[in-house]
């Protein structure tokens, strides 16, 4: 939030090996609110529908394994698992409306990447 209670988008985000980041990967770096993830990640992970109602899929392209995370935005994990394949469909039929955080946890390079989604 900012100072005046307005949320802040924060977009879509990586962190991790930071050697392995291109030099081009964050736009206007001294904003918080243009922090966009860039190549690798963009490309080989989807999460649609956003904003989503029953269910929202995580499409892998890359058939990387990877641990999801369903977060409040208290920071509460609300939802959890694996992705194993190229698919994944989660049900959100008994979130709450509102937002939450995504994180994608690489099972072998321990890489994490954050995305909102929109429960309506």
């Amino acid at each position: 939030m900012d100072s005046a209670g307005n949320f802040i988008d924060i977009g879509v985000y990586e962190y991790g090996q930071t050697d392995s980041i291109p030099p081009d990967t964050f736009e206007n770096p001294g904003s918080i609110n243009s922090i966009n993830i860039s190549g690798v990640y963009e490309q080989q992970i989807k999460i649609v529908p956003n904003p989503a109602i029953t269910y929202f899929e995580i499409n892998n392209i890359s058939n990387q394994s990877y641990i999801y995370q369903i977060i409040t935005l208290e920071g509460k994990e609300i939802l959890s698992g694996t992705i194993k394949n190229n698919h994944k469909k989660i049900n959100t039929s008994t979130l709450k409306k509102g937002i939450y955080f995504i994180h994608l946890i690489n099972i072998n390079s321990h890489q994490k990447f954050i995305s909102k989604i929109i429960i309506h």
